[in-house]
């Protein structure tokens, strides 16, 4: 049985975020590589990128 993330202990979503907030401050290099091609067509800041590469990881956790 599938379990929603809504069913899922806040304390578990935390930790969660901070692991996925601790993947992207270390792997800033891999993400400004992958997202350099499409920078030109973006109207994004350093910020938005940041926010962005962590609800990725966040979702992909």
């Amino acid at each position: 049985m599938m379990t929603d993330r809504t069913d899922q202990p806040r304390d578990t979503d935390q930790e969660t975020w901070l692991t996925a907030r601790r993947w992207v401050t270390e792997n800033m290099r891999l993400i400004h590589w992958i997202a350099n091609p499409y920078r030109n067509h973006m109207a994004a800041d350093e910020d938005d990128l940041l926010q962005e590469a962590t609800m990725a990881a966040f979702q992909a956790l």
